[in-house]
Parts: C-alpha cells; structure tokens; sequence
C-alpha cells in the first residue's frame, strides 16, 4: 500500500528492485547461492536474474536529468535551461554556453 503512494516512478522502481533481490537472497544460505545446486531453491536464483535488469535501471536513473518539460512545469526554469544546454552541447559539440537560447525573461 505505501508503494501506490510514492508518486514518483524511480522511486518506486527502486522500492521494487530492492525488495526483489532481498526476496532472492533471504534465508540463503552460500551453498544454495550455487546456479546448479539440488536444493529446491532455484526459483531464487530466477528471481535474481529476473531482477538485475531492473537494479541496472535504477542505477542509471541515477544518472539521467530530469526533462526539460518537467522541469519548467515545476516552475525551475534555470534548471531546465541547464538541460537544454547539455542537449545542445552534446548534438552540436559546441561549447553549453554558446547555446543561441538565453533565460533572461524569466
């Protein structure tokens, strides 16, 4: 119930994952950890590599701006200026300050 009430996505992609590779870890013992042991908890192991595209997810959501359309509709205009012009620069290979816009009216 409380993850339906966490707004933000990556948020809640972050809860998920996190719970999912406890869920595969917990109780486990190093033996059972092994992809081709005869215990009967495989589904661990599943669970495990089911998870690692999302934890891989969570970790480079760390590193992506936010969008520009966001930024200005929660009104930090500066901000998003600052992303339009890593956009710019990195299209165009000019420098971010020679980005032709300017945020001066705001």
């Amino acid at each position: 119930q409380n993850l339906r009430k966490t707004e933000h996505a990556s948020i809640r992609m972050c809860y998920q994952t996190i719970l999912g590779v406890a869920w595969a870890f917990l109780g486990q013992k190093s033996d059972d950890i092994m992809i081709y042991s005869d215990d009967s908890s495989q589904w661990r192991i599943f669970v495990l590599i089911c998870s690692l595209p999302s934890a891989c997810s969570v970790v480079l959501l760390c590193f992506l701006p936010e969008t520009p359309k966001f930024l200005i509709t929660k009104r930090r205009f500066d901000n998003a200026m600052m992303v339009f012009q890593k956009i710019y620069a990195c299209n165009t290979g000019n420098n971010m300050k020679r980005y032709p816009v300017s945020n001066e009216k705001y």
